[in-house]
């Protein structure tokens, strides 16, 4: 909990210097051009919203054009609300909620230096950045348009606190994290190297439960990448032996620890309600629960919803919900993860 509150704050300073910047340089061009006040007002504006654009679609191509440069495959890409996604091999486009500015999603093509391909894939987006950025400044320190100047150059500190918020390696899903412990070596390195060679082997279809078990041997606590490795292990034994699932889903049930894997555990810990028959959790958890099944991302989605739906009494649902999940699975990237979860739909099916 300390952490986060060191993050926050951290953030918080951030977001506070760059806005500070910013106002400091809208005032002083306002101060030497008077007579233009509206024009650079209505400029600065539509440069932070352009910028705000910029830093998104940059930094995921960054991500993207590098990931693709050096053997990884196009999954998915996401700036703010419009996603682009191949699914069974055609490209389809969506608009979905944002959360964040973007995100690419690359998936390997074999476990050979996997890690230093998604390390270098991350350095792409940190250089896209630092690229808008170099040329923001340029324009401010010799633009002479004052609409240039006011919509493209003042604008540089927003690239700023995107650039500093994921270069820093204290949050933990930036892409700075991840030079940053690469860099370090040692067993965090470790851990994230058999993190991503588990991931590699779940693309090309290994299930879960036959991962090689050295992969998840390794983790340190439960934050970072210790908690993925610890939700891989939960997804190894949850088919079979529910007992070793739920006390590995324990280890990560703290959702303020985590911040890469909210959505997922959230899902675990609600089905493991069910399990449990725990009521209260269930009674307590249910409007949220009810929020991430309407838009689900995962096979896991469409097994968690069906077995509320079976709790609830409600088994005709349960049904076409299963049936939802398990065509869902057969174009599912992540292969390993599809056919764990279809053959545990098709099971659930069979005895609904």
């Amino acid at each position: 909990m300390r952490k986060n509150k060191i993050k926050l704050l951290i953030n918080i300073s951030l977001a506070l210097a760059c806005s500070a910047l910013f106002i400091l340089l809208l005032l002083s061009v306002i101060n030497g051009y008077s007579d233009s006040v509206l024009k650079i007002l209505i400029s600065a504006g539509v440069g932070l919203i352009a910028v705000y654009l910029l830093n998104s679609i940059l930094h995921e191509l960054g991500h993207l054009i590098v990931g693709l440069s050096c053997g990884l495959k196009f999954y998915s890409i996401k700036f703010l609300w419009f996603l682009v996604k191949v699914v069974n091999g055609r490209i389809t486009f969506s608009l979905e909620r944002a959360v964040e500015l973007g995100s690419t999603v690359l998936s390997p093509n074999g476990t050979d230096k996997v890690l230093n391909k998604y390390v270098l894939s991350a350095c792409g987006g940190l250089g896209a950045t630092l690229a808008l950025m170099i040329v923001q400044v340029a324009v401010c320190l010799a633009s002479k348009s004052l609409i240039a100047y006011s919509a493209l150059g003042i604008t540089f500190p927003l690239t700023v606190y995107f650039f500093m918020v994921n270069l820093l390696p204290v949050f933990e899903n930036c892409d700075g994290y991840l030079v940053y412990k690469y860099l370090s070596g040692g067993k965090e390195r470790a851990i994230i190297e058999n993190y991503f060679k588990a991931t590699a082997l779940l693309f090309s279809g290994v299930e879960p439960s036959d991962l090689d078990s050295t992969l998840l041997m390794r983790y340190d606590g439960v934050r970072g990448y210790s908690a993925n490795i610890r939700y891989l292990r939960y997804l190894a034994y949850v088919k079979n032996d529910e007992e070793r699932a739920l006390k590995e889903l324990r280890e990560i049930s703290d959702l303020s620890e985590i911040s890469n894997l909210n959505d997922e555990i959230f899902e675990e810990l609600f089905f493991s309600a069910i399990l449990l028959n725990d009521k209260k959790f269930i009674k307590a958890n249910e409007q949220s629960a009810l929020a991430v099944f309407e838009r689900p991302a995962r096979p896991q989605t469409y097994r968690i919803h069906a077995s509320y739906r079976i709790w609830s009494g409600e088994k005709d649902w349960a049904k076409l919900i299963l049936s939802s999940g398990i065509k869902f699975c057969d174009d599912y990237a992540v292969k390993g993860i599809a056919k764990s979860e279809k053959s545990y739909m098709q099971l659930m099916l069979k005895n609904v």
